[in-house]
């Protein structure tokens, strides 16, 4: 059963959850972007040269399969390992508007707001998509929103379903066992442990922390990422 978990862990990861999602499902519409009675509507451009804007998005356009028309992704991708050979596009702040415009994409998908991509290809005429991902539900929503974006609803359908197979095994998985509290540090200072960023709630690690059985310590946070104050810089005794 450890093993089952463990699998259940990667395969979610991989569809998405190495991103960062709120809506909920109303009436017979899910998350997802899909209708529960029939498939999402499909754009009726083709998307051949896709730059993404985020590592998260870039996972999600390779875990629907569509990574070949991928031809640029952020300065910060890591995986999936298919991806590092593509062209850097720069970061939030710093996008290589020279080779951007080399690179000659018809459609940048962005996580979030991100000004620089969006007037660069507002400028040009390019196809700009923005996806939203907070929380669990987000991510569900853009894996449906791209799926339909690119033509491939059936995959997006399909991979919305092994995410949820796979939380709903790693619920269970945890169900009987005792719950940890758990801090979940993904950034501090160099060298020591000042100016901490945690997870606060509304956020698809806190709700992934939960789901996988452990309590998050700083869940009644006041914001999503809460950060600790700053180490005050020591002064220098007198000699």
């Amino acid at each position: 059963m450890h093993r089952r978990c463990t699998a259940s862990v990667i395969a979610t990861v991989i569809g998405g959850l190495a991103l960062f999602a709120c809506g909920r499902t109303e009436g017979k519409r899910s998350p997802s972007g899909f209708s529960a009675l029939g498939s999402a509507p499909v754009d009726s451009q083709v998307f051949r040269r896709i730059v993404c804007g985020s590592p998260a998005v870039t996972e999600i356009v390779f875990a629907l399969g569509a990574g070949d028309r991928v031809v640029g992704v952020s300065d910060f991708t890591v995986s999936p390992p298919e991806a590092l050979g593509k062209q850097r596009i720069g970061g939030l702040l710093n996008p290589n508007k020279e080779r951007l415009t080399a690179l000659e994409p018809d459609l940048i998908v962005t996580q979030g707001a991100h000004e620089a991509l969006t007037s660069f290809a507002r400028a040009r005429g390019i196809r700009i998509h923005s996806v939203r991902l907070e929380t669990l539900d987000d991510i569900e929503a853009a894996v449906g929103s791209l799926a339909s974006l690119l033509g491939m609803p059936d995959r997006g359908r399909a991979l919305v379903e092994r995410i949820r197979a796979g939380l709903e095994l790693l619920r269970a998985c945890t169900a009987s066992l005792p719950r940890p509290s758990v801090l979940v540090v993904f950034g501090r200072s160099p060298g020591d442990l000042s100016n901490l960023t945690t997870i606060g709630p509304g956020t698809f690690l806190d709700d992934l922390l939960e789901r996988a059985g452990g309590r998050n310590v700083t869940h009644d946070a006041l914001g999503p990422y809460p950060r600790s104050p700053r180490k005050p810089c020591s002064r220098a005794h007198p000699r």
